[in-house]
């Protein structure tokens, strides 16, 4: 627009600056308004350059702002008014090199000021009708140059940029799960609805980003049903794959434990998240559980952004605590009832002279008894019911 003045302006100079010219009939000393037509004429010989300026100006400046909003503004975290200051200078810029264009374009098309001597000129009504030509010239210009707002898609750039801000946060949050639970190795995986499987946006170091068959182990399981896994032992279940975890995703990784907690929002599982081998051998506790079942719903309303939906919260907390796997999956449980079963089990086979005793529970999931606890030499199976 400023580009659009300076042009305006220069033209009204550029015709002021010509002889007086009079109509004929008229004398040197007296000096009649110009009339309509005239003032009409001018009006729109000084309306149709701003037309095109305002119009150029709008449009380069939405369409390079919006880019470079996408673009450089997400990759080195400028602010959004940042990428409407560089696209104004680039239309700007675009605008000294198309004035000339659009003025000849209005010459060809016969819009000439017309001929008034220098004292018309100075008249009031004839700066009103020239100044507010630039003016309404400028106005529907500006107006037509907004047209890329009809097919832009203004949440584009913000996505963008929530995402990066995501991922530096979920980045340093999957590095702290790692150090808090003294696991060797953590990540942070959503659920792709379009392939259907898993991918893994956040890992630490020891690992590199992987896509997961929702069909495919212990992670699969919680993303597929939305229940927690937390296993002491993956060579003792069911799920247990020697390609899968002995080197895990061809990292030399051998997994030992896991555990597994499905990040829930608005009644579905968006992803989850996991930490593998705890150190020195052990296995993750109840109080990893929690954690990660807090971590998880922080996720949750950071992806969502649900922040002030404290009903949400509370319902992700709750189906995160209750939704848990299988009976034996769960270490603390498994701990808590070896402690009880195998003395009662041990006093049983004693009573009953029995060489081994086994106790036997039903997993409903999967229509089948596993062997829970045993006393003697009976191997653990599995049998359908």
């Amino acid at each position: 627009s400023s580009r659009a003045l300076q042009s305006g302006t220069a033209a009204a100079e550029h015709v002021e600056g010509r002889p007086s010219e009079l109509p004929p009939g008229l004398s040197a000393n007296e000096v009649h308004p110009p009339n309509l037509a005239q003032l009409k004429m001018l009006g729109l010989a000084a309306a149709l350059p701003f037309v095109g300026f305002g119009f150029l100006d709008n449009f380069l400046m939405i369409l390079f702002g919006d880019f470079i909003d996408g673009t450089l503004c997400v990759r080195f975290s400028l602010s959004t008014m940042a990428a409407a200051a560089i696209g104004n200078t680039i239309s700007d810029a675009a605008g000294i090199f198309s004035g000339g264009a659009v003025e000849q374009l209005a010459t060809r098309c016969g819009v000439e000021e017309p001929p008034m001597s220098r004292e018309q000129r100075q008249m009031r009504i004839t700066k009103t009708w020239l100044y507010s030509g630039q003016v309404i010239g400028i106005l529907i210009g500006c107006t037509l140059g907004c047209c890329p707002l009809l097919w832009l898609n203004p949440e584009a750039a913000i996505k963008l940029k929530t995402e990066k801000m995501q991922s530096i946060i979920f980045q340093k949050a999957t590095e702290k799960v790692s150090e808090m639970m003294h696991a060797e190795a953590a990540m942070l995986m959503f659920v792709d609805k379009d392939k259907g499987d898993l991918y893994a946006r956040n890992v630490t170091k020891n690992l590199h980003c992987i896509r997961w068959r929702m069909d495919h182990g212990f992670i699969g399981h919680a993303a597929r049903t939305g229940k927690f896994v937390n296993v002491a032992d993956v060579h003792e279940e069911q799920f247990y794959d020697p390609k899968l975890h002995d080197n895990f995703m061809g990292t030399g990784m051998v997994i030992r434990s896991l555990l597994c907690m499905p990040v829930w929002s608005k009644g579905e599982v968006l992803g989850v998240i996991c930490v593998l081998n705890k150190q020195e051998g052990g296995a993750f506790t109840n109080r990893d559980e929690d954690i990660l079942s807090a971590i998880s719903t922080h996720v949750a309303i950071t992806i969502t952004d649900s922040a002030h939906n404290f009903d949400d919260i509370l319902e992700n907390c709750e189906k995160s605590v209750n939704k848990q796997g299988a009976p034996q999956w769960n270490t603390a449980t498994l701990q808590r009832r070896k402690t009880l079963f195998e003395p009662v089990l041990k006093g049983m086979g004693h009573l009953l002279e029995a060489e081994s005793t086994a106790l036997m529970l039903l997993d409903e999931e999967h229509g089948e008894l596993y062997t829970e606890a045993i006393e003697g030499s009976v191997p653990k199976h599995r049998v359908s019911i």
